[in-house]
């Protein structure tokens, strides 16, 4: 029979796990928010520590600034590759499936605000002394993509380009709202804001394969 101390090690030991998960990821989120706001370079190791209600020794014991930033990077990178892995296992080469995979895209990253807001500082040379983030991070991203669509769908050239298109429309989405005449700007986390967009984006899934489109290939 197993003796009760080790049920009290082991429960302490859990909690002890537990807690120290809970530090870890209060901190990152605090990073998160700071890099969103501030960008990399407008954040230090000190800011973090005092938004986040800890000493500067745990920020650096967890990397400090650089450290915090590549993870953020990277488990963003993770989700978003599950997510297109996803779309491809469920992608037909047609109306209905550019439709499908920009719907994914865009309730993906409207569900990711802060990062997104990280590659916004990135486009304006934020954390330009960490030179290869758009190799490690952003090309593979958009070939990722790019496969998706692969070559039944369209040409190379066609995938460029609507992979531009729907690269400016996100990005401008995610910043700035749409920008109304009267009004202010529909904000990313509007409801009304994403459906306008989204209706957009299938009507440019419409125009891709239009006669007239399919003629030109």
């Amino acid at each position: 029979m197993a003796s009760p101390w080790n049920f009290l090690f082991h429960d302490w030991y859990m909690s002890g796990q537990a807690d120290e998960e809970f530090a870890k990821d209060h901190l990152v989120k605090t990073a998160l928010s700071l890099f969103a706001s501030l960008g990399y370079d407008g954040t230090d190791n000190e800011m973090i520590a005092n938004a986040a209600g800890v000493d500067r020794q745990e920020v650096a014991a967890a990397g400090g600034r650089t450290a915090l930033y590549l993870g953020i990077l990277e488990t963003f990178y993770q989700a978003q590759s599950k997510m297109l892995d996803e779309a491809a296992a469920a992608f037909t080469p047609d109306e209905a499936g550019i439709r499908d995979l920009f719907d994914r895209m865009l309730d993906f990253y409207v569900d990711h605000l802060p990062q997104m807001a990280l590659w916004q500082h990135r486009y304006l040379h934020d954390a330009a002394d960490i030179a290869d983030i758009d190799t490690r991070y952003r090309m593979p991203m958009l070939r990722k993509i790019a496969d998706v669509f692969g070559t039944e769908a369209l040409t190379p050239a066609g995938v460029q380009m609507l992979l531009n298109f729907v690269s400016w429309s996100l990005r401008g989405f995610l910043s700035e709202g749409v920008i109304r005449l009267e009004g202010p700007p529909l904000g990313p986390d509007t409801v009304e804001g994403q459906n306008l967009l989204r209706s957009y984006l299938h009507e440019l899934a419409s125009l891709v394969f239009s006669e007239d489109r399919l003629r030109d290939r």
